[in-house]
């Protein structure tokens, strides 16, 4: 079984966080690329919460921890075959492109 997308699970359990672990969650559905190579204090500053805070969030989550769901994170963005539509002119250069 394929693990669930983490940004999703942020969504659907957004609601159930504590009023600390939503700031949290919001952070990270913003900047949820720059945090792959966050560390937990960078956060939680970010975030304008405690160290623990964050460490809850996680565990309200179902992570073991902040590398899990890094780690989740990082593949869910990997393979993430977000494609947008473009369309190509005759006088577009290859820079365009």
């Amino acid at each position: 079984m394929e693990p669930q997308n983490p940004i999703n699970k942020i969504k659907e359990h957004r609601a159930e966080l504590r009023k600390s672990e939503r700031k949290v969650a919001d952070f990270i559905l913003e900047n949820a690329a720059a945090l792959i190579n966050m560390r937990i204090v960078d956060v939680a500053s970010s975030a304008k919460v405690s160290e623990p805070t964050v460490l809850r969030f996680w565990r309200a989550l179902g992570y073991d921890g902040f590398q899990s769901f890094k780690l989740q994170l990082a593949q869910h963005l990997g393979t993430n075959n977000s494609y947008s539509q473009f369309s190509v002119d005759d006088n577009d250069t290859a820079a365009d492109l």
